[in-house]
């Protein structure tokens, strides 16, 4: 009867400090985007004909560098952010010529996160973060004349990327997990899901 007690203190004990993420911890996450599109044809002055995006990618990674027990018992991470999407839209203006445009986006940011170890398990992860980079966007234009010779126009733009992130991770299976992130910011990806990999 002693061992039975002491084995299920023992479970108790490491289920309640185990945790998923310490100094060291590497975590690498690969996510998409629910969203489908970012363009409502009914508020342009034109006829949209076609037009899609692509959901966005987004591959990150965190690393734990730091613990700072005296301060707040907290752990930091640090790690680049890479994401891209497209798009592509074919509509004909109020003059009636035929327009075919097309965006590439790219964003390349660095976060830094800060776990709080309350909201840190054996199974779960919960922290906030701040990004920031900057934000490519490569845009095609193609206009197609009545004499059917196309006018291509090209055109890039860097914008400055910032905002604050929550992001819940939860390991169902070992070193594997899935993982939700919401960011509010400027020029930053609003959304994420998808899966992760812990390497100790």
């Amino acid at each position: 009867m002693k061992w039975l007690v002491l084995i299920i203190l023992n479970f108790i004990y490491l289920s309640t400090f185990s945790q998923s993420y310490d100094l060291g911890t590497k975590v690498i996450y690969i996510g998409s985007s629910a969203a489908i599109r970012h363009l409502d044809p009914n508020i342009t002055n034109s006829q949209t004909n076609d037009y899609y995006k692509t959901p966005i990618f987004a591959i990150g990674f965190d690393y734990c560098f730091s613990r700072i027990r005296e301060v707040s018992n907290s752990r930091l991470g640090i790690g680049p952010y890479l994401s891209t999407w497209s798009a592509k839209r074919i509509y004909t203006d109020d003059k009636n010529n035929q327009w075919e445009k097309s965006w590439s986006d790219f964003a390349f940011g660095a976060r830094f996160t800060h776990h709080l170890t309350y909201f840190i398990r054996k199974k779960l992860d919960m922290c906030s973060g701040i990004i920031i980079g900057a934000r490519y966007r490569h845009y095609h234009f193609i206009e197609k004349e009545q004499a059917g010779l196309p006018i291509n126009y090209r055109d890039k733009q860097w914008l400055p990327m910032a905002g604050i992130s929550a992001t819940i991770k939860y390991y169902f299976y070992k070193d594997i997990g899935l993982f939700a992130e919401g960011t509010l910011g400027y020029k930053t990806d609003s959304f994420l899901f998808g899966l992760c990999y812990k390497i100790n």
